[in-house]
């Protein structure tokens, strides 16, 4: 019997089990109870959010920098300052979600 013949009861039950859930928590059990799998989950959410906006923030705030240096060659400290300034709320979130996870 070939190995996708015996996943297919599997997967089918599987698939059961989620049709029509709006959200699901899959966790494989490593020594970890839901609840800690749960607020780690939660530890992660700042760097995952603050992330994606600071990252698109960062790339606005660089072009910007090189449009200025490439008019004004002498604003570089500006542009690198900007781009920093960006850049510390990404190095907060980490921050926050570090912490979280050390004192959990």
């Amino acid at each position: 019997m070939a190995k996708v013949e015996l996943k297919q009861p599997v997967v089918a039950e599987i698939a059961e089990l989620l049709d029509g859930a709006a959200s699901a928590v899959v966790v494989d059990y490593r020594g970890l109870t839901v609840a800690q799998d749960t607020y780690y989950m939660a530890a992660a959410l700042p760097i995952a959010i603050v992330g994606y906006f600071s990252a698109v923030k960062q790339a606005r705030v660089a072009t910007a920098g090189i449009s200025l240096l490439a008019k004004r060659p002498k604003e570089v400290g500006k542009a690198i300052t900007s781009s920093a300034l960006v850049e510390t709320y990404a190095i907060f979130a980490v921050l926050v979600s570090l912490l979280m996870v050390l004192f959990a």
